[in-house]
């Protein structure tokens, strides 16, 4: 008999062993199940911070006292610039205007300085005219003549006048050949003798002299 009783004990352990294992079972993939599900989102903390930042934002931005105080500082702003720009404007017309006027007056005096220093010869050459036309001696009258040109020459040469030389070979750049004689006592293009004179201003050509100019006589005789 104490057999059976301790059969029946082992029995109703292994049943309450059997029912506690597939009650685990059952629960397992419950528990699985809920730990693969994703966390549900957090929407009041979302909404709670959208809202503190609208309300940041909304402090922040700025008042409309504040804009028109801002619209009128930008406006009196781009009215100073504005003045400045058209006083620049006004300014640099009057200085193409005066730079213009000082040209024009520099061109119409640009000879005073040459007038004045010629004014002396004038007074001289009038001087010799009168004492032709009160019949002095005519030798006085020429030597005062011939000192005048060498004033007027002096003159000249202080502003930069010099005499161009007629002798050696011809120079296209400085002489006019308005005659050319043939000859073989010279050789060809050298200078006979100047017809009229020429100048030079410092640098520059101002009349290129005129002269003759030998050239090799033709072998074709006289018919």
């Amino acid at each position: 008999m104490c057999d059976d009783t301790t059969k029946d004990k082992d029995n109703e352990q292994t049943q309450d062993t059997s029912t506690q294992d597939e009650a685990a079972a059952v629960q397992q993939p419950a528990e699985t199940q809920q730990a693969q599900q994703p966390p549900e989102p957090q929407q009041g903390a979302e909404e709670n911070d959208a809202g503190q930042a609208a309300k940041e934002a909304t402090e922040a931005a700025p008042t409309v006292e504040e804009l028109q105080a801002e619209i009128a500082r930008l406006q009196e702003l781009y009215e100073q610039e504005h003045d400045k720009h058209l006083r620049a404007q006004a300014e640099l017309r009057n200085f193409r205007r005066r730079a213009m006027e000082e040209r024009a007056q520099l061109l119409q005096y640009a000879v005073q300085e040459l007038i004045t220093a010629l004014l002396p010869v004038i007074d001289h050459l009038e001087l010799a005219l009168e004492h032709h036309q009160q019949g002095q001696d005519p030798a006085t009258c020429m030597d005062g003549v011939r000192m005048t040109y060498q004033q007027l020459m002096n003159i000249l040469a202080q502003f930069g006048l010099q005499p161009i030389e007629a002798e050696g070979s011809f120079d296209p750049e400085l002489h006019e050949a308005v005659e050319r004689q043939p000859t073989s006592e010279v050789s060809e293009g050298t200078i006979l003798a100047q017809v009229r004179k020429g100048y030079k201003l410092h640098d520059r050509v101002a009349r290129p002299a005129q002269v003759k100019v030998a050239v090799a006589p033709s072998d074709t005789p006289d018919s």
